[in-house]
């Protein structure tokens, strides 16, 4: 799926598996919809290359790995959180 236009250089097509669809989309459907989802993005006005939700969860797997404390025995854990910062937590 072809959904935004090249600023510079070559556009990248974007190439999508359906695993599971509980919708029934038809192939048109899961097209378009799969192309509007792509104008969805609040950073910019046009189109970006994959789905806005694969985006975003692409954005924040890589801001939650700076997240992870890794220990002596090279494994990765969260830090604890207080009752306190949960509550006054901005999910954005």
């Amino acid at each position: 799926l072809q959904s935004h236009a090249s600023l510079q250089g070559t556009a990248r097509s974007a190439h999508y598996r359906v695993l599971v669809d509980e919708n029934k989309f038809n192939a048109n459907s899961m097209q378009e919809l799969t192309n509007k989802l792509c104008y969805l993005n609040a950073r910019c006005t046009s189109a970006i290359s994959i789905v806005t939700p694969a985006y975003y969860a692409h954005l924040i797997a890589n801001r939650a790995r700076h997240c992870l404390i890794r220990d002596e025995n090279e494994n990765y854990h969260l830090p604890e959180l207080k009752k306190s910062q949960i509550i006054s937590m901005n999910y954005v």
